[in-house]
């Protein structure tokens, strides 16, 4: 198996913590809930579509979000039998029966005031928004040394089976061995057969079935603190973040299909380096290596795993897998191909709201589409990753990049062009925000206009000056303008960097950006001008391109992917002034964003156009 090297990763991580950064913004974060109590997990039971499952961590309950609202009353409340005096107690996971839609079992891990791990299954009373708190059949219980790393992520996987993980037992390099000791549950992963037996069955193909030094219910050994794990639901792959101690952050990959049996390694291995803080099982001496890992720094520190993303809003994230760093609040990405890693992205600036920080991400969440959630555990609240809706296109171009700001404060300037691509006049609101890179804190959002207007199938073009305080702190930025209905809704936003030298890193400060006019003049709206009008949108496989030039000149349209080929060239003439309509044929091309590019005499326009087959 392929795997990122050391080299490579210090390479990708650098000072400003990138790996790669997204070509065109496609999608956004939308909080749907805040206000909670320490949450760690959201989930959906299979085929519910109007449901999510919010876990509680701190509080040991379970609420339930429908239609947008949470309910009154929890699913769950064991409060009084979970202990929690450390931020890996309490309730930990929560995993749905496959067949709950027929049976209504799902199976929660917590920890007790006496130090307890428990795994245990609980039932739905007759009503389907409350659980039968009296149900609890608990299928294995033991102690913990020590109140952390606990871990106990549990999912089902696609052969029935639930698959539960476990961290080491807390000691900062498992002094104690228990990773490497097969006979003890720490630093595993168990899988379990909860149909075939009272309170479970042992599978008969686990790997480690007759082998004396090894318990039946171990699939896999040598782990951490595996806070995070779960399965690909199209292919049945199997990822584990584990949360290194002082050297690497990991993520594992079992393929579907596998045996079972491999050993991760800790705590004779972090990482690729041999550590050697204790032996390795003289059962699985050959150690499996991570799929990628990067440097543990003192920003950098829990890698949080995620989901392979399968939902259908977001077709151009289809098979990328996301997870995120704690302590750095950045989200990264990539594709898993043939054992290999491809297409490492960071995603922060993307998914990190204007006017809400994502800075404690301590889970991800799936519901029963396959859509993907944030979960901000310290300020309580969850994000669903959205697609733009376009009904406004933004597109700022820095002039003279790259864009570094001296010390003492300094301005830049960048060409931002707002378009209407529909075919009806849309009201929108436009802001900016600064999201610093090192630290994920965006500046106080600038309401720079609100109740625009823009007739439909115009655009307007300015150039902005936009003047930066010499106490911003150092380090650097994304520069974000967004249109939409401020400050929930984004229709689009484009993205430019630039650099703050020269004064110490810290949060940005309220107030520390100055207000600007980002249209310089007492009206937002535009005669139509050379906008574009794209019909359908999403389209499969033509589209028709209407435009409208104010003046004859020469024009020229043409169609990019996102890696800034050009795909099609629709028009590169002499147009006299008025409208006029081309067709885009997708036939040959792949499913994905593409980009359009309109210039016509001095007024240029760009957009974004989704070709889905």
């Amino acid at each position: 198996m392929n795997k990122v090297t050391l080299g490579f990763m210090a390479l990708l991580i650098g000072t400003s913590g990138l790996f790669f950064t997204a070509d065109s913004a496609t999608f956004t974060t939308q909080r749907v809930v805040a206000g909670l109590e320490a949450p760690l997990f959201v989930t959906s039971p299979p085929g519910d579509f109007d449901r999510l499952f919010i876990l509680e961590q701190m509080n040991a309950r379970i609420l339930i979000l429908q239609n947008g609202q949470l309910l009154p009353t929890p699913f769950l409340d064991i409060k009084p039998i979970v202990g929690t005096t450390e931020l890996e107690e309490g309730l930990i996971s929560l995993a749905f029966h496959p067949q709950y839609a027929s049976n209504g079992y799902f199976f929660i891990n917590y920890t007790t005031g006496a130090s307890l791990t428990v795994i245990a299954r609980y039932t739905v009373s007759s009503n389907p928004n409350v659980a039968d708190p009296n149900s609890e059949v608990v299928l294995l219980s033991f102690s913990q040394p020590v109140p952390i790393h606990n871990a106990d992520m549990m999912a089902f996987g696609p052969d029935g089976y639930l698959y539960v993980t476990t961290g080491d037992g807390g000691t900062f390099h498992d002094e104690l061995n228990l990773a490497q000791n097969g006979n003890r549950f720490y630093g595993k992963v168990l899988r379990l057969d909860v149909d075939g037996g009272f309170p479970y069955a042992i599978p008969p193909d686990n790997p480690f079935v007759g082998e004396p030094l090894v318990r039946d219910e171990i699939w896999a050994m040598g782990l951490r603190n595996p806070w995070r794990a779960s399965f690909d639901r199209l292919t049945g792959d199997f990822y584990i973040a584990d949360v290194g101690a002082e050297d690497f952050e990991e993520i594992n990959f079992q393929p579907a299909g596998s045996p079972g049996g491999q050993n991760y390694g800790w705590n004779n291995y972090e990482g690729n380096t041999q550590v050697g803080y204790g032996p390795i099982s003289p059962v699985v001496p050959q150690v499996t290596a991570p799929f990628f890992t990067y440097p543990h720094t003192p920003v950098y520190g829990a890698a949080i795993g995620g989901y392979v993303y399968r939902g259908s809003a977001l077709p151009q994230l289809q098979g990328r897998y996301f997870f995120a760093d704690y302590n750095a609040g950045q989200i990264w990405s990539f594709i898993e191909q043939g054992g290999s890693l491809t297409g490492l992205q960071n995603f922060t600036m993307d998914l990190v709201p204007p006017l809400y920080d994502i800075n404690n991400i301590n889970s991800f969440g799936e519901d029963a589409a396959g859509e993907l959630y944030v979960v901000d555990g310290v300020e309580g609240e969850i994000f669903k990753v959205v697609p733009l809706t376009d009904e406004i296109l933004v597109t700022a171009d820095a002039v003279n990049p790259p864009i570094v700001i001296p010390p003492g404060g300094g301005s830049f300037t960048f060409t931002l062009n707002l378009a209407n691509p529909g075919g009806a006049p849309q009201n929108f609101d436009l802001w900016t925000d600064a999201l610093g890179v090192d630290t994920n804190s965006p500046s106080d959002p600038l309401i720079v206009r609100s109740g625009l207007t823009l007739p439909p199938g115009a655009s307007v073009t300015r150039s902005v000056v936009q003047p930066i305080a010499g106490t911003t702190p150092a380090q650097d930025y994304w520069y974000r303008v967004f249109a939409g209905v401020y400050p929930n809704q984004v229709f689009d936003y484009d993205t430019l960097t630039f650099t703050m030298s020269g004064a110490e890193l810290a949060g940005i400060p309220p107030g520390g950006w100055e207000p600007l006019d980002l249209l310089n003049e007492p009206e937002a709206a535009a005669a139509p001008a050379a906008g574009v009008s794209i019909r359908p949108n999403p389209f499969n496989p033509v589209a028709t391109l209407a435009y409208t030039l104010p003046q004859a000149g020469q024009v020229s349209l043409a169609v990019y992917d996102l890696q800034g080929r050009r795909v099609a060239e629709l028009v590169n003439g002499w147009r006299e002034a008025g409208a006029h309509q081309v067709t885009f044929d997708g036939s040959a091309l792949a499913s994905g964003l593409y980009l359009y590019r309109l210039q016509a005499q001095e007024v240029h326009t760009a957009g974004k156009m989704m070709l889905v087959k």
